[in-house]
């Protein structure tokens, strides 16, 4: 008898920690951070902390790894900025969206395009490609927008592992809603 209760409490206690686990998240302090320069803003959670520039070399070991990278302390969850070299016009922001669809569909046929489009932060348009991948035997959700600044390509991703999607999907939102870019 005792086992058996001790079962059904250790149950009740890490189902009742999924909801409890959303408020936290939910209630976690946001303040804005300003990156590159001052190019963009963005609230970012008080308890990321920014990644060295060796840990950023780990993490995305590719040539066009961000330059800014914070994350939780697992790192299972984080916000990349990223100012590319390539140049690029507003009006092509929706041409760009299908081009990169149809690259991720050539490259990794275990990626699940969840949404490809453009949309309106701040007055500004910005390109917001959802999807999830694989990487190192996890599953990833990367939310990717992107605008174009003094005619360049401005990224800011935030990704999570799946299994942390569901808790963060509300924070994520409020992060990329609050982006400012001058101009």
């Amino acid at each position: 008898m005792r086992i058996l209760l001790a079962i059904l409490l250790l149950g009740s206690l890490w189902l009742s920690g999924i909801p409890n686990a959303q408020a936290e998240i939910a209630q976690t302090a946001l303040s804005r951070q300003s990156f590159l320069d001052g190019r963009v803003s963005l609230l970012v959670p008080r308890s990321f902390r920014r990644l060295s520039a060796a840990d950023i070399r780990r993490k995305y070991p590719g040539r066009n790894r961000p330059p800014v990278v914070l994350a939780d302390r697992s790192t299972q969850v984080n916000i990349a900025v990223n100012y590319s070299p390539f140049r690029m016009k507003a009006a092509d922001l929706p041409r760009y969206v299908q081009q990169l669809r149809a690259a991720v569909r050539r490259r990794s046929k275990d990626a699940k395009v969840l949404v490809a489009d453009t949309i309106r932060i701040s007055g500004r348009e910005f390109m917001r490609f959802h999807l999830e991948t694989q990487s190192s035997g996890t599953r990833i959700d990367n939310y990717i927008v992107a605008t174009v600044l003094a005619g360049r390509l401005l990224l800011v991703t935030f990704n999570s592992t799946i299994a942390k999607r569901a808790i963060w999907s509300a924070q994520r939102e409020r992060i990329i809603r609050s982006i400012r870019v001058p101009g």
